[in-house]
């Protein structure tokens, strides 16, 4: 059997490698202190007697270690060599009854892959996957089946947003999709594409791949053509941001290539191809795309760079393959192409889902109870109640818009008149300023009605009295107008009079 201080020795420093010394540099050396001084002593009644030096903080993960060792029983010197311990029966058929658990992802797999584990794998002679994404959902399932690589391309303008070539997509359509991707990954290495025109010159060029990597964050952006873009590369690379190169077809110039056609198919073009990849490898890409190129051709390409080759209808001897997610699960049915391979008819199942969800709909099959909320009986009493009360008639009406012949005639001490003047000596005009407070003009001007910020003046310019500038008796704070207030409440009534017109 072991020794009741060896064990003892072996579950504290257990506790001194889980604290490390980062930041408890204290804490630990204290810890081995205690760790020899208990090993030095033979007096201790129990395995796991708590030294009365040891720090409070430490006590609860010694009783812990008393709980664990309640449960296995330490096998001696004898028997070590057959079993290392035993657990007691009664956790191992708890265990045994358990359903079994999804396997899971390594801790090193789960982390989020890098361009160092990219060039490592490809050293390896591994090969490497890439997937088109554009939304969180695409992207989470991509990375939950253990993607190398998502790419945000500029596709997206003919799977997603119908567009019949991928010219019409913007910087600012990749970078939307690119943040929804990147919520939706949490391992996968993002390549954000750089749409076309964005790359025209320098400047442009490392400008937009900035703000696809700050906005977008995204960890490398492609960009598409030969050696006519290494400047705009060596640029980009400069600024120390990974570019991914894109040789051979290249959709964005489709036209000036005559179309969406195999490229590198003569000994010409295919040096030209081959001399694009050098000259990218060269320029500082961490990665290039052949598309549309003959398999020969890739293989050879592939076997001369120190980078990885991703293929789209390249063949198999490139470092890996890309493919676009809607061509895979056949959510796109314009066409496919012939380098893409259908794995599924999801378009065809979303199609039965919803025509199924359309008949039930109809036919008042959904939604059942199951899919319903309820609510307590005396609770619904209460609310029609309350809709009763809500709907019954008010008992004051609301007062109705008149005019000024129906309203009384008020004198100056807001009390009835039997006369009134023809025209207000208080009629407002050009009201002046005097030390920033509202003063009325003492005298009558046959000017037009103003405001404070003198706006034209209300219809049918000069009023004939008072009232016509009231909406209603009660809105007056005090008569004649002494205040701004009491100016706006002569402007409401006026407005509701006779309208705001010019």
């Amino acid at each position: 059997m072991y020794s009741t201080r060896s064990m003892f020795s072996v579950h504290v420093n257990m506790l001194h490698i889980r604290l490390g010394l980062g930041g408890r540099r204290n804490l630990s050396t204290q810890l081995s202190d205690y760790n020899l001084a208990f090993c030095r002593s033979r007096t201790l009644r129990s395995p796991f007697a708590m030294p009365s030096r040891l720090p409070r903080r430490l006590r609860s993960f010694v009783r812990c270690q008393r709980r664990v060792c309640s449960t296995t029983t330490v096998p001696s010197s004898s028997s070590s060599s057959s079993s290392s311990s035993k657990v007691d029966t009664s956790s191992s058929s708890s265990a045994s009854n358990a359903p079994p658990k999804s396997p899971k992802l390594s801790k090193s797999s789960t982390s989020p892959i890098t361009i160092l584990d990219i060039h490592r794998k490809y050293r390896k002679g591994k090969k490497l996957s890439m997937i088109t994404a554009y939304d969180y959902s695409s992207a989470r399932s991509s990375d939950n089946a253990g993607i190398d690589m998502i790419l945000v391309g500029d596709s997206v303008g003919m799977v997603v947003m119908g567009h019949t070539t991928t010219v019409p997509v913007s910087l600012r359509d990749i970078i939307h999709h690119s943040r929804a991707v990147r919520r939706g990954t949490k391992r996968a290495y993002i390549i954000g594409d750089l749409p076309f025109g964005t790359f025209l010159s320098v400047d442009d060029a490392i400008h937009n791949a900035a703000s696809l990597i700050q906005h977008g964050r995204c960890d490398a952006v492609k960009l598409e053509g030969g050696r006519k873009m290494v400047n705009q590369i060596k640029a980009i690379v400069d600024s120390g941001i990974p570019v991914c190169g894109h040789i051979g077809l290249t959709p964005q110039t489709a036209s000036a290539l005559g179309g969406y056609r195999v490229q590198g198919k003569t000994a010409s073009a295919a040096l030209a191809l081959y001399q694009d990849a050098l000259a990218l490898q060269e320029a500082g890409c961490v990665m290039i795309v052949m598309e549309c190129v003959p398999s020969t051709v890739a293989s050879y390409i592939t076997s001369r760079l120190n980078i990885p080759t991703i293929g789209i209808g390249a063949g198999s001897g490139t470092s890996g393959q890309v493919q676009v997610f809607h061509d895979m699960v056949g959510l796109f049915d314009k066409f496919t192409p012939k380098f893409s391979k259908r794995y599924a008819e999801v378009g065809k199942l979303i199609e039965s889902v919803v025509s199924e969800y359309r008949t039930e709909v109809e036919e008042k099959v959904f939604p059942a109870e199951s899919h319903s909320f309820s609510m307590k009986d005396d609770q619904y009493r209460n609310f029609l109640e309350l809709v009763e009360i809500f709907e019954q008639p008010t008992s004051t009406p609301e007062p109705s818009l008149r005019t000024s012949a129906d309203l009384p005639h008020l004198g100056l001490d807001g009390q009835p008149s039997k006369s009134l003047p023809d025209v207000s000596p208080y009629h407002i005009s050009s009201p002046p300023h005097i030390n920033g407070t509202f003063a009325p003009s003492p005298s009558f001007s046959p000017q037009h009605y103003c405001d404070l910020e003198q706006e034209p003046p209300a219809k049918g310019g000069v009023v004939a009295n008072e009232f016509d500038y009231l909406f209603h008796p009660s809105r007056l704070r005090s008569f004649p107008p002494t205040s701004p207030n009491d100016y706006k409440d002569y402007e409401a009534g006026h407005v509701a009079l006779y309208g705001s017109g010019n």
